[in-house]
């Protein structure tokens, strides 16, 4: 029986180091790396879906919450739906979405809306605020803080309080991005957004849209006391498509994971999309493992999960990593 991915086990302790580091050698799949795992699925949701206007959240505990098609469906933790709700009874569109350990629903786009779950079943909204900026990311931390990336004016991280108030923490460098050499047949496309919390180290990991390095923001003050973010009219929702560019998760002891498509100069259908398991460190410890799904969440016992769309449908999985005992390691 395979064995599940051991570097997910408490007994793991990973190096953590401060610096920022990008993740350009991620393509090499020959490298000897010391462990080689496979993806195994542990339950798959199926959804009828008519467009790729959709959007996804794993809670710590493994339930997820499904946006699409002006739906709101809530997924249990052994695959099966719980709920199916009207975004339209509930009065918020199709956004990005986060969930917090209570397994409350935060969404935001020009506003932040943070619904609470009915033990009765339904979600009443607990809070409601105006945001100066559009949100394309949504992180809700252990400790309950809030992060976003927003697109506009220039890609940037913010803090946001459960009042509204956005904070500037970082923006992109105006020079990322220039163009890249491409210097053989097929080359990565694991350019962002991505947005993850580092449980260990108790930091933000994120990639800018349209940027493949990730870097990290640890806060060392109280960053609601700076002056809140100006009013943007700029407003560019599809600036991080889901299916296409990578995203970026946490797993337990500090580690995450990334997925990157290897693009084919000769057509699109040999692209290849794979999942990489990084340290803290953002070193990868394991041999990319082929996937043909996009990432978008992980729970607090290493699952992750991935969405796909194959003939009108959203196939929604929870897969573990675990030991690939068919191929010896180099």
């Amino acid at each position: 029986m395979p064995r599940k991915h051991p570097l997910l086990s408490a007994g793991y302790t990973s190096l953590l180091i401060a610096v920022l580091l990008p993740v350009g050698a991620l393509s090499h799949a020959n490298a000897p790396f010391p462990h080689r795992f496979k993806l195994e699925t542990r339950w798959e949701a199926t959804v009828q879906s008519k467009g790729l206007s959709f959007s996804l959240a794993a809670c710590p505990d493994g339930t997820v919450y499904a946006m699409y098609d002006q739906n709101l469906k809530v997924i249990g933790t052994d695959g099966k739906t719980i709920e199916d709700d009207s975004l339209a009874t509930m009065g918020v569109p199709i956004a990005p979405i986060a969930c917090d350990a209570q397994k409350k629903l935060f969404v935001a786009d020009n506003q932040l809306s943070i619904f609470e779950p009915r033990t009765q079943g339904g979600f009443k909204l607990t809070s409601k605020a105006p945001l100066n900026v559009f949100v394309v990311r949504l992180l809700v931390a252990q400790d309950g803080s809030i992060y976003g990336i927003t697109a506009e004016p220039v890609p940037s991280l913010i803090a946001i309080s459960d009042s509204g108030k956005e904070v500037l923490l970082r923006k992109e460098n105006p020079n990322a991005n220039a163009p890249r050499l491409m210097i053989a047949a097929t080359s990565s496309e694991d350019r962002g957004c991505g947005l993850a919390w580092d449980g260990v180290e108790h930091r933000v990991a994120y990639i800018f849209p349209e940027e493949s390095k990730i870097e990290f923001w640890k806060e060392t003050e109280d960053v609601f006391k700076r002056k809140a973010l100006p009013a943007s009219k700029q407003f560019e929702p599809l600036v991080c498509p889901p299916l296409r560019q990578s995203d970026l998760v946490s797993l337990p002891n500090g580690q995450f994971a990334r997925t990157r498509i290897e693009t084919s100069e000769i057509a699109d259908v040999y692209n290849r999309r794979y999942l990489d398991v990084l340290d803290g460190s953002l070193s990868p410890v394991a041999r990319p493992v082929p996937t043909d799904a996009a990432l978008f969440g992980s729970s607090d016992d290493g699952s992750l999960y991935f969405v796909a769309f194959r003939d009108n449908r959203m196939s929604i999985t929870k897969q573990e990593l675990v030991e690939d005992d068919t191929t010896p390691a180099n």
